[in-house]
């Protein structure tokens, strides 16, 4: 295997790797927690009233694509939440990288009823039960999936 070049100098990753851990952090006024920066396809509605009534004090970071996945697994957010409008469909491409890098980083993550994501059935997660919940452990990750439970509701999407 030849190695990575970067403007004709050889890059030396191997040696400059750092392993990645999700955060002890699990009380959750001292989570950060992120979510879409869009709201076309996901609910920040929904998303602020479960926070508050988790007790996450800080403001959500709200970053694109799978920067989110990557917080979380760098330790640097403890909670990545997304809850889709009705009728969007979550594509398996947005979110299978990043489950992987999560769990190999210690972190969990589910849909919203604590299933495991089914990247089996095509282009679309299809089987999902409201939304992707992923989070630095299991504690913090039961707590959020036991608040969606109590405050479920479809008409706030």
């Amino acid at each position: 295997m030849e190695p990575l070049h970067r403007k004709n100098k050889p890059i030396s990753w191997l040696k400059s790797a750092i392993p990645v851990r999700v955060s002890s952090v699990d009380n959750p006024a001292l989570a950060t927690f992120c979510e879409p920066v869009e709201k076309s396809n996901s609910s920040h509605s929904f998303t602020a009233g479960l926070a508050h009534s988790v007790g996450l004090r800080k403001e959500p970071l709200r970053v694109y694509s799978m920067v989110k996945y990557a917080a979380i697994a760098r330790g640097d957010a403890e909670i990545f939440m997304k809850f889709a409008r009705t009728g969007y469909k979550e594509k398996i491409w947005d979110h299978a990288a990043g489950v992987i890098i999560i769990e190999k980083a210690g972190g969990v993550v589910t849909d919203a009823g604590g299933s495991r994501l089914d990247f089996s059935k095509g282009m679309f997660l299809e089987d999902l039960d409201r939304g992707i919940i992923a989070c630095c452990g299991a504690k913090l990750h039961e707590r959020i999936v036991g608040a969606v439970d109590a405050s479920w509701n479809s008409s706030s999407l």
